[in-house]
């Protein structure tokens, strides 16, 4: 369902604790600390070829 929403250009907000389960839909994402402050923003171009990015995800 997320992915027919994507390709018919809507905008989805996501709140999740699995990246490896939405990294196939998001195109932006925002990091937050448990003071609930953005410690990290990235794109797609981003995170898709830097591992020590990708890593962040899965350690938070």
């Amino acid at each position: 369902m997320l992915q027919k929403l994507k390709t018919a250009g809507k905008t989805i907000v996501i709140s999740s604790h699995h990246f490896e389960q939405i990294a196939p839909i998001v195109e932006r994402v925002l990091l937050f600390s448990e003071e609930h402050t953005i410690t990290g923003s990235y794109d797609r171009a981003d995170w898709e070829h830097h591992p020590d990015i990708q890593q962040s995800f899965l350690s938070c």
